[in-house]
């Protein structure tokens, strides 16, 4: 959260939305979204043209849905894995138009993380 934090500052939003969260998350490059062929540069670049376009927002529903998650999977903690996937519980118009920018399939995303979280 502090990632999505210094980029909703660096984009000068007073609040931090699912967009955010996601970036922060792309940034690190998570070792669980391996095997995705992700082009990070490429969502970086749509990201910075959707700041200026769309309000990022879902920020605390992304939470909510992270928390509901880590519950779901017999988890202690709520790590990166929750929140990406609590983003991606239901996408804002935000999320869904970066994953359109992108090429990347939200539903086979999805499912790849549901899969890497229920063999922990």
């Amino acid at each position: 959260m502090i990632n999505a934090n210094r980029i909703a500052e660096r984009y000068r939003h007073q609040d931090i939305g699912s967009l955010h969260i996601l970036i922060a998350c792309f940034e690190t490059r998570p070792a669980f979204l391996d095997g995705l062929s992700i082009d990070y540069d490429k969502l970086r670049e749509a990201a910075s043209e959707l700041f200026l376009t769309i309000a990022s927002a879902g920020g605390a529903d992304a939470m909510k849905n992270a928390l509901k998650l880590a519950v779901q999977f017999n988890s202690t903690v709520v790590d990166a894995p929750h929140v990406f996937l609590g983003v991606l519980t239901e996408p804002n118009e935000c999320t869904a138009r970066l994953f359109e920018l992108t090429n990347l399939d939200l539903n086979k995303v999805r499912t790849h993380i549901r899969n890497h979280l229920s063999q922990r």
